[in-house]
């Protein structure tokens, strides 16, 4: 909340861990923005979940951020602990067209279907077959 105040940003919200599918979905839906802060992170289902959903996504430069956002293209990336970048990537979302903003959407639902789970069981089953 003081970085927030701090870089003067506002419609910010923080959730605790969400384990219900049906909540974590509807908060997912509720907004435009997902950002993830981590210090530390492997491979995100958070963020997997937020860019399934079609959300413009916002990462720190954890191995899995940057494995899945092409920076500017499927979202953005910033440096961890740097809250000017992370800012300047809020405003710059922000002040997007709709147009652009759709643009990232689609890539960024385009980006994770190689996660769903349909997907990944039919490669887990043609892997085991073979």
């Amino acid at each position: 909340m003081d970085l927030i105040k701090k870089l003067n940003l506002k419609n910010i919200h923080f959730y605790p861990v969400v384990y219900n599918l049906k909540k974590k979905i509807k908060i997912i839906d509720e907004h435009d923005i997902f950002v993830l802060p981590s210090k530390r992170e492997g491979m995100p289902q958070a963020l997997i979940e937020a860019m399934a959903r079609g959300k413009i996504v916002v990462s720190s430069s954890t191995q899995g951020g940057k494995e899945l956002i092409n920076n500017g293209k499927n979202g953005f990336i910033f440096e961890i602990g740097n809250e000017k970048q992370l800012k300047e990537a809020i405003e710059r979302i922000n002040n997007m067209p709709d147009n652009e903003k759709n643009k990232i959407r689609n890539d960024t639902r385009k980006s994770v279907e190689k996660f769903s789970w349909n997907r990944l069981i039919k490669e887990t089953e043609k892997a085991y077959s073979a």
